[in-house]
């Protein structure tokens, strides 16, 4: 939807003596119009028939509202710096689409809207705007999934808290009974990565080391297949009726530097096997014990045929 919303600002005329305005989408339950400024600025703007709450600016965008003359109300997004423009796009086509769904009300559906605004603000005030690599994409589709199946260990609120990897945690999930950290595969690899001296270091808790195999859809009309956005819209339908949980969700996404872009649909993923091992004492690691005083940083590979005598077949660990 971001570049049909470029095109569209791109034959909107320039150089009027007032601002410009298009209703994008009249089949859509809010009245969204784009627009362009006297400056020749790209703007979004939100008809309501209500005042909106204040929302806060952010980074190249003022946000306003004002009354209209027909009683309506405005929500104003301004993009100051043409520079931004295809991130204003990506901002906007997600606000777009967030609140395209089966609203009973315009509150409801406004809400959508502010929350989606607080996360690109996340966003831009982290400068995460960059494309994710594709070895960033599977780690982070590997999380995502372990996520959910903690949603049914732990529940939903404990599960979110104990996601702690955005926050460059040594491990990608902190419970307070045990530790796991996510690691994803392809399906011909024999080595996992491990990313430094305390991934596999125990303290006080148990470390698992989940080994996620990963199998890139050959086609994108894959049905058992999805891709990371797909697989975050899931996540997000499990959420959506708590505001807490889905608060949570969206604060460490924003961490990750995942946003909503279409270049990620072109990698789908199924899940292949995955296997669960328990770190203890002689486990194929390196921990920051062994290392002489002034080494750090380190990384590593494991050869995964030499942790079979540590997998774990007990269902009561994931």
């Amino acid at each position: 939807m971001h570049e049909e919303l470029s095109k569209r600002w791109s034959l909107l005329p320039s150089g009027a003596e007032d601002s410009v305005f298009q209703l994008f989408d009249n089949t859509h339950p809010l009245r969204f119009y784009i627009g362009k400024s006297v400056e020749t600025h790209r703007v979004l703007m939100l008809v309501l028939g209500t005042c909106p709450p204040k929302v806060k600016g952010m980074r190249a965008i003022n946000i306003k509202s004002y009354s209209r003359e027909d009683a309506s109300w405005a929500l104003v997004l301004t993009l100051q710096n043409p520079v931004l423009d295809p991130m204003f796009s990506l901002l906007c086509a997600d606000l777009i689409s967030f609140s395209n769904k089966n609203f009973i009300t315009e509150d409801e559906a406004l809400a959508s809207v502010l929350r989606r605004l607080s996360y690109w603000r996340l966003l831009l005030e982290r400068e995460s705007l960059n494309l994710l690599s594709e070895s960033e994409i599977r780690g982070l589709y590997g999380e995502l999934l372990f996520l959910e199946r903690l949603f049914d260990k732990l529940g939903v609120n404990a599960a979110l808290k104990s996601w702690v990897g955005p926050f460059d945690a040594p491990q990608d999930f902190q419970a307070d009974e045990c530790f796991w950290e996510i690691k994803t595969i392809r399906p011909s690899a024999s080595n996992v990565l491990i990313s430094s001296e305390f991934q596999l270091q125990v303290c006080k808790s148990p470390i698992y080391l989940v080994v996620i195999e990963l199998i890139e859809a050959l086609n994108l009309d894959d049905i058992n297949s999805l891709s990371i956005n797909s697989l975050v819209d899931n996540i997000r339908s499990t959420l959506w009726a708590d505001i807490e949980a889905f608060d949570l969700f969206e604060e460490r996404l924003s961490h990750t530097g995942y946003s909503p872009r279409s270049e990620y649909d072109e990698f789908k993923y199924r899940v292949g096997e995955t296997s669960t091992y328990e770190v203890v004492e002689g486990f194929p690691c390196i921990t920051s014990e062994m290392l002489a005083t002034g080494v750090g940083k380190v990384r590593y590979e494991i050869e995964i045929s030499e942790c079979k005598k540590y997998l774990i077949n007990s269902t009561n660990n994931i």
